[in-house]
């Protein structure tokens, strides 16, 4: 998928000129079919000529279960530094983002759209830790044999004060 920009909105209401989109050519390539999102499908919203806009760039492709790095340029209103950071993608448009080399930082849900020089993470630069559940070890010890409780129908009055 490309990224382009509008020029011309050729007389369509869908298009503003200096907008940014997503794109990807038709088998011609006259026509580009045009996407809000770069990742999905239901951000489709039409085909116009490709004469109308002016490409730019390649836009990332973010698979899920694999991890990214990229720079946070945008946070509207929350106190982030702009750096490099880890990814993961959340939906076909957020992504989740983490501080640290072990990936345990966790920072927030922000756009895909507010990151840039997105890269995947080369499996030298891991270092191998995932990001890890909480495990609890039990020790070993004497078996655990299930308490049979019978009722017996009588209950006793607990008194608080």
């Amino acid at each position: 998928m490309l990224k382009a920009k509008c020029i011309d909105d050729g007389g369509a209401l869908n298009l503003e000129i200096g907008d940014e989109y997503f794109v990807t050519p038709s088998d011609d390539g006259y026509y580009l079919y045009c996407y809000r999102f770069p990742n999905s499908k239901n951000a489709y919203f039409g085909v116009y000529p490709s004469r109308l806009f002016k490409l730019l760039e390649a836009a990332p492709v973010i698979e899920k279960g694999k991890w990214y790095t990229g720079e946070l340029v945008n946070s509207e209103n929350y106190k982030l530094e702009y750096k490099q950071y880890f990814l993961r993608l959340n939906q076909k448009t957020h992504v989740y983002f983490y501080s640290g080399i072990d990936k345990s930082g966790f920072q927030g849900c922000f756009p895909l759209e507010w990151f840039k020089d997105i890269r995947e993470e080369a499996e030298s630069d891991m270092t191998g830790q995932e990001v890890q559940e909480n495990v609890h070890e039990t020790e070993e010890s004497e078996p655990i044999t299930p308490v049979i409780v019978q009722e017996t129908g009588q209950f006793e009055q607990m008194s608080l004060f």
